[in-house]
Parts: C-alpha cells; sequence; structure tokens
C-alpha cells in the first residue's frame, strides 16, 4: 500500500525549570506573549489564526509539573524561533528559572501503519459535549462504548485531515476506559473519560485529542519507533482478521470497545441506509415558503433534492472528491412537517438512501450544533469494495423507481444527482442599513462623540500601563469562542 502524503513536521520543547511548575496553560501562554510580543508564536497562542487553523498548531502543556511547548506543521518554526530565548518565566506571584531545555523533532509526524499503536491518555480526553452527552445517557454499555470508539477515529480523522495527512480507505481503533461513566467537568456540559485507545495511525506525543485542547484536556502519550514505519500487507490483512473477530469488554476498571475499522467518507457502488436520531431540520423560513406550494410527489422530489445537497455539502467540507453523480432516496413518515420554534424551521423524521458512505453521529441539515438531523448508519468491510456491475444494477433500478404517498410511508423515487449541478453556498454578508437622522439628532450626536473621544484621549495618556496577557478577563477575551 504506497500513500504519497506530505510530510508532517512536530517539535516538542521541554522546560526543566528550578522548581515544580502548578501553573495552566493558559498563564504559560500569557507570559510567552508578554515576552516575545513581536514573535511569530504570539498569533499562533492568542486565537489570531483560530478561522485559519481549526486544529491549533501550538500547543502549551503542563505534564508532570514541566512545561510542554508541543508545535505542529506552521507551528514548529515559531517555537524552534524563541526556546533559545527562554531562560526564566515571570508569572507575577512566582518566576520560574529554566534550568534546562530538551528538544524533539520528527520530520514525519503522522503515518499509516499496519500495526496498532498505543496511545495512553495523560490528562482526561473530553469526548462529549452538552449535546453528544444526552445521545450517550440513552445507551446501553455496549453501544456507549461502540460511541466512544466511533468518536476517537472521528478526532483521529479530523486531526489528520487538518494536517493535509492523507488517509487510507479505512482505519483501525479501540477504546479502553477505566469507567463507562464520564467525569463531569464545569464547562459547557463536558463529560471526560481516563484509559487508552489504539490506532494504527502513527500519532506525536503530547498533542491534544478531543474538546478542550487549549485548556491541556486530552493530551495523549504513546511509544514510537522506526519499525512502526515499514508497512506491511501481511501484518495488515492480520489487523483485519482481528478487527472482525474483537469483543467488548464491561468489566470494572476496564470498558473496551471492540476493534473497529472507520472510513469517514466513501463513494460505494451500493445504496447505504441511514436512520435520523433527532429530526432533520429539512426546511428554513425561505424553503417553506417554496415547499408548501407543491404537490405531494412534487415536496418528495424537493426533500430528495435537499438531502442530496446536504450530503455533497458535507463531503466538499471535508474535501472528499465526489465522482459526478451519486444516488440518493429520503423516506419520511409524514410529508407534513414538523414546526420548530427556531427561524420558522420544519423538521422531518425518517430515514435516506445514499451510495456515498457516511460516518454514523454526525448532523445534516439545519440546527447541526443544536444537536438536529443526526443521522445514524450501518458499515461494514464489504461496502469499501466498488464493484462497477453493482453500480450499474444501481443507475438501472434509479430509473425505473417510483413515489410512494401512502400514510407513515412518503418515499420518493431514487434520484440520480448531478454533483457538477450543485453550487457551493455563497457567504452571506450581513449589510447594515443607514439610519437617516434629523439635523437636532446629529448635532446632539455629533457632541456625544467628540465627548467620548476626548475621554478616551484622557483616559490612553494618563495609562502606561501595558496590556496583562495573563489575565482573567485577557483570555476570557481571547478564548470567548
Amino acid at each position: 500500500m504506497t500513500l504519497t502524503t506530505p510530510k508532517i513536521k512536530s517539535v516538542t520543547v521541554k522546560l526543566k525549570t528550578d522548581r515544580p511548575v502548578k501553573k495552566t496553560p493558559y498563564q504559560v501562554k500569557g507570559v510567552l506573549m508578554r515576552n516575545f510580543p513581536n514573535d511569530g508564536i504570539v498569533p499562533m497562542l492568542n486565537g489570531s489564526y483560530r478561522k485559519k487553523f481549526l486544529y491549533p498548531r501550538i500547543q502549551v502543556k503542563i505534564v508532570d509539573e514541566e512545561i510542554l511547548l508541543v508545535g505542529l506543521h506552521q507551528g514548529v518554526d515559531p517555537i524552534l524561533a524563541i526556546h533559545e530565548k527562554i531562560n526564566d518565566l515571570n508569572f507575577g506571584d512566582i518566576t520560574f528559572e529554566v534550568l534546562e531545555k530538551s528538544v524533539e523533532e520528527s520530520s514525519e509526524a503522522f503515518f499509516f501503519s499496519s500495526s496498532l499503536h498505543r496511545y495512553r491518555f495523560l490528562s482526561n480526553w473530553v469526548a462529549l459535549n452538552i449535546n453528544t452527552s444526552k445521545k450517550y445517557n440513552t445507551k446501553e454499555d455496549e453501544e456507549k462504548l461502540q460511541y466512544l470508539n466511533d468518536l476517537i477515529a472521528n478526532n483521529i480523522v479530523f486531526i489528520a485531515r487538518e494536517m493535509g495527512f492523507e488517509l487510507a480507505k479505512y482505519i483501525y481503533s479501540k477504546i479502553n476506559v477505566t469507567d463507562i461513566n464520564p467525569i463531569k467537568l464545569d464547562q459547557n456540559g463536558w463529560g471526560a473519560f481516563d484509559g487508552e485507545f489504539y490506532s494504527n495511525i502513527v500519532l506525536p506525543s503530547y498533542i491534544g485529542i478531543g474538546n478542550g485542547i487549549t485548556r491541556g484536556y486530552g493530551t495523549i502519550s504513546g511509544s514510537q519507533s522506526n519499525d512502526i514505519l515499514q508497512f506491511d500487507n501481511k501484518e495488515f490483512r492480520l489487523l483485519k482478521s482481528e478487527s472482525e473477530n474483537s469483543h467488548f469488554s464491561t468489566e470494572t476498571g476496564n470498558f473496551s470497545s471492540t476493534l473497529e475499522s472507520s472510513e469517514s467518507f466513501f463513494f460505494s457502488s451500493s445504496l447505504h441506509r441511514y436512520r435520523f436520531l433527532s429530526n432533520w431540520v429539512a426546511l428554513n423560513i425561505n424553503t417553506s415558503k417554496k415547499y408548501n406550494t407543491k404537490e405531494d410527489e412534487e415536496k418528495l422530489q424537493y426533500l430528495n433534492d435537499l438531502i442530496a445537497n446536504n450530503i455533497v455539502f458535507i463531503a466538499r467540507e471535508m474535501g472528499f472528491e465526489l465522482a459526478k453523480y451519486i444516488y440518493s432516496k429520503i423516506n419520511v413518515t409524514d410529508i407534513n412537517p414538523i414546526k420548530l420554534d427556531q427561524n420558522g424551521w420544519g423538521a422531518f423524521d425518517g430515514e435516506f438512501y445514499s451510495n456515498i458512505v457516511l460516518p454514523s453521529y454526525i448532523g445534516i441539515g439545519n440546527g447541526i450544533t443544536r444537536g438536529y438531523g443526526t443521522i445514524s448508519g450501518s458499515q461494514s468491510n464489504d461496502i469499501l469494495q466498488f464493484d462497477n456491475k453493482e453500480f450499474r444494477l444501481l443507475k438501472s433500478e434509479s430509473e425505473n423507481s417510483h413515489f410512494s404517498t401512502e400514510t407513515g410511508n412518503f418515499s420518493s423515487t431514487l434520484f440520480e444527482v448531478d454533483v457538477s449541478a450543485i453550487q457551493k453556498p455563497g457567504i452571506r454578508k450581513n449589510k447594515k442599513k443607514k439610519a437617516h437622522q434629523s439635523k437636532k439628532k446629529k448635532k446632539s450626536f455629533g457632541k456625544a462623540k467628540n465627548s467620548q473621544l476626548k475621554k478616551e484621549k484622557i483616559t490612553k495618556q494618563s495609562s502606561d500601563e501595558p496590556v496583562n496577557y495573563n489575565s482573567y478577563e485577557y483570555h476570557k477575551k481571547q478564548h470567548s469562542i
């Protein structure tokens, strides 16, 4: 198996100080930003690149009361540029002298391997947010483990793609937690776990996985050697066999999922069924008006167009290259939408079919961040084999399919979707309307504005105090998102 992937660099700088460090990563970042205000590390730490990089390229960790600076890809050079200049860290109430610095560089931080590698969580893995916690709590023990395994696989895929690392068709993962009941954290209804996981993707030690990475959560440690860089097809076939024969464990202190193969997106020659676990919000206030003018069969076709658009949008966002045509079919329990209070939304319960393999538990449609449109689908190793003959049968089935408008079973035809005809959504710009003011109001507003500018000028002149990057208010502002 040969994969043409860019080599992703990484660096870890360990700072050994004259006393144990009992500070937070936020506080350490504040000191670094104050000490090196004009260096390239500052925008990597203060949130300036949040929109450019969804996964942080520089991470600050406190491990065993020592400071670690971890850099990935674009974050490597800014760390190397300053690490020699870090001689002390003044936190105001205490100053740490740096006694020793160690630098570990890697020219290949990510690698696809033919065997499993173990990763231990050095800090709690925040797997659940307020929405996924609700779903998690409704499941049985084995379902919970499967859910956590899906989440860890999604975490790995997300980081790899963010780094520009090309994944193979499928990867393997297995999660092992000490307790199936999550540790409750105050922030945002988060649920965390202690334990370890296994994967055939080689990851750099000390990076963060899951939620709360900038707060130090989800830090991992794994062992790496040169041996893992040799891909062995025979070994990989054994890994696949192990996956098919693995079992759950629900013993106290050792809750383990099965070893599972994961493929986030895949173009298949057959249809796959996806069930909505929460209402699919297909209609907004504008599309609702169009929908209501249509006959039953036209409504079903309209919904099928929308689900196809949803699939194409997500695939494109993930950088997944779609074929020219995909197939979709929608099946709803009622053709009359469920009315939701938010924004004039209209929702449906039911299922859909597509020959695009999608990961379970992602959201589709409107209101994803509120938990709407969550899907569940079944995947197996067989669907990864594309069969041209099977695909031709799928095309034939599409040409001969019919609508169904029976009570409780409203189904569209199996529809061939021309991907090239689906336009990419544009970014909406909010245009502010200029308010017309009377001459009297304009005069009054002008006086108030001049008065305010004078006050700001006086305040600015009277304060020579530098910005306190280490304050709670500053960090709350920088990390409010």
